[in-house]
């Protein structure tokens, strides 16, 4: 067993994303704060903010997890089979339905002709429940959303949501399309994650 810290995290500056050198400057900055710790994500934070630190952390750290407002932390994915001791209680049932829903899922790596693209409103998905407790709101969703997720060159997440349920759908995501992006709105700024 392993005893290990949450590691906070926040962008430090502003950056223009829409820019590639804002973007990559963006990205380096959340990837010198994580450095392969366990990263904390908070739920009240900015989706653009919450989704690229996402990327970094999935890349970099071997655990994500995320503080709801209820102050409850819950896991959202883990790489390595280590036994971690938490400073805080840990709810592992959501990483641990994302992994199974993952470990279940076509990967796009695997088909040899994905389909070209595939919209996803993540909102509508999200709404479509009405359960009051967030973990198991997300576990709904999960479900939902992984139901609609196929092998694809890219794929466009669009929607205003909490955070829980946009880090869960873009690890859901990540192994079904080889591109990833995501918007608030359809009339906002596409961000690419993956």
């Amino acid at each position: 067993m392993i005893a290990r810290n949450f590691s906070l995290f926040q962008p430090l500056g502003s950056f223009n994303l829409s820019d590639p050198d804002g973007y990559n400057a963006f990205k380096e900055n959340i990837a010198g704060q994580i450095q392969g710790e366990l990263a904390l994500f908070q739920e009240n934070w900015p989706t653009n903010v919450a989704a690229l630190s996402f990327a970094v952390a999935y890349d970099l750290s071997d655990e994500a997890l995320i503080r709801l407002a209820s102050g409850k932390i819950a896991l959202i994915f883990k790489h390595s089979s280590q036994t971690v001791a938490y400073p805080e209680k840990v709810d592992a049932g959501l990483a641990q339905k994302l992994a199974e829903l993952i470990k279940n899922s076509a990967f796009v790596s695997e088909t040899p002709i994905p389909r070209p693209t595939l919209r996803l409103d993540l909102a509508k998905l999200w709404n479509q429940s009405k359960q009051k407790d967030p973990l198991r709101h997300a576990l709904i969703f999960a479900e939902s959303l992984a139901a609609e997720l196929k092998p694809t060159a890219t794929i466009n997440l669009f929607g205003e949501l909490p955070i829980l349920p946009l880090l869960s759908a873009i690890l859901l995501a990540r192994p079904a399309g080889r591109n990833i992006y995501y918007q608030q709105k359809l009339t906002a700024e596409k961000i690419r994650i993956f």
